[in-house]
Formats: structure tokens, C-alpha cells, sequence
């Protein structure tokens, strides 16, 4: 018998990676209205080197990956999501993502 696959996605419960300016934290589907203007106030920084991009961000697009890194059981690419939030006012700044874990290595990209 075969190992059960692992998850394509994995949340990261409630960690909090915090210092006195920035905090990373899980994505929730409440963050979909910030996010998207933070990517929108961005898009000239980040068309060069994010083609996903494209021409704007909409809360579509936002909605459909808030709703795949908050769903364990979406069938996507292993993709760690955090929400990076400026402090000490908690203003949403943007999300990044660490792919292709590997336990054995203590590795991540």
C-alpha cells in the first residue's frame, strides 16, 4: 500500500511571525479587499517579475487563490501562504508564498 499523498496545500494554524515592523500571518478570506488594492498599488513594481499579474488584480482572482491557500483539500502545487502585514498598524502590504517543502531536507523555495 501506497503513503497517502501530503497535503497540496498546508495552513499554518495560527503562527505568527511578528517584529517590531513586519508580521507574518495565515491568509483568511476577509483579507481578499486588501490584498487586492495592495497588489494593484504595486503592479508596476511587479508586472516585471509576476506574470500573473497581468493588467490589474481583481477580487476574483483574489478570491479564487484566498480560496485555494485556505482550503487543505484543493487540488493546486504545494504552496505555504502568508499574509505580510506592516506594524505596529497591521496595514495589509502584500502575501508571499514558500513552495515545494521537503521534511527530509528542512528545505523550502
Amino acid at each position: 500500500m501506497s503513503e497517502p499523498l501530503p497535503p497540496l496545500f498546508r495552513r499554518v494554524g495560527d503562527l505568527l511571525l511578528c517584529d517590531p515592523l513586519v508580521c507574518l500571518r495565515p491568509p483568511c478570506l476577509t483579507d481578499n479587499p486588501e490584498l487586492c488594492s495592495a497588489i494593484n498599488e504595486s503592479l508596476a513594481e511587479m508586472a516585471p517579475f509576476l506574470s500573473w499579474v497581468g493588467q490589474g488584480y481583481s477580487l476574483e482572482k483574489g478570491r479564487t487563490w484566498l480560496g485555494d491557500v485556505c482550503d487543505d483539500d484543493h487540488p493546486a502545487p504545494l504552496e505555504i501562504a502568508f499574509i505580510i502585514e506592516q506594524r505596529p498598524a497591521d496595514i495589509l502590504a502584500g502575501a508571499i508564498s514558500l513552495y515545494n517543502s521537503d521534511s527530509t531536507a528542512r528545505s523550502v523555495e
